[in-house]
């Protein structure tokens, strides 16, 4: 019990010691600032190790759409330690290879969990946070879905020509939107909410790409 105070303790110490991390990546596409994957592993490291606690991915596997990690935070002054586990889904698609959006997912989902253990507010975003709230997810695909364009719906179509491109679909949506918004000056933060004629116009410029 007393060790696990101890590391309580520790970790008390690191979350006081972090009051935000600093942005230091921009969006020039979609025209937002966010924090890097790798900008919040570094920042936050430094209040982990000066509150004497270790913190590392003990393991990892894929289990059908996701990754499952598993990561220690471990106090080596009294030799308590914790696991902590996180799933995250893997996004593949053109110009992202199965390979890259494993290592994505993996990288994404250390962030993810150093900003939940240190309290990190929520302001300080990660890129992918910069999805409307009511903006549905990028479907999970393992190979280009063999869909007649005919069967689909507009939104979907979009949301296929968006897993194509290459600043990521989440990037691609939120500067879409974000035109439709600026065109039509009113909010318009989901495909769904987009006028018919927009979605229109972009299946129309893609066809044939």
């Amino acid at each position: 019990m007393d060790e696990h105070k101890q590391l309580m303790a520790a970790l008390a110490e690191a979350q006081i010691a972090v009051n935000g991390v600093e942005k230091n990546a921009r969006n020039e596409y979609a025209g937002y600032d966010y924090v890097s994957a790798d900008g919040m592993v570094r920042q936050l490291r430094v209040a982990l190790l000066n509150a004497g606690l270790a913190f590392f991915r003990s393991g990892w596997h894929i289990d059908g759409d996701k990754v499952v990690s598993e990561f220690a935070l471990v106090h080596p002054k009294s030799g308590a330690h914790k696991t902590i586990k996180a799933e995250m889904p893997v996004f593949e698609a053109k110009g992202r290879p199965l390979d890259k959006a494993v290592l994505g997912a993996l990288t994404t989902s250390l962030s993810y969990v150093l900003r939940d253990l240190l309290l990190v507010p929520r302001v300080d975003e990660l890129e992918i946070d910069n999805r409307a709230s009511d903006e549905p997810a990028p479907r999970i695909v393992k190979k280009a879905a063999a869909v007649p364009a005919a069967d689909l719906t507009l939104v979907e179509q979009v949301e296929a020509i968006a897993l194509k491109k290459p600043e990521g679909p989440q990037a691609y949506i939120a500067a879409i939107t974000k035109r439709a918004s600026d065109l039509h000056r009113r909010s318009i933060s989901s495909l769904s909410e987009m006028p018919e004629e927009l979605l229109t116009k972009i299946v129309e410029a893609h066809k044939g790409a």
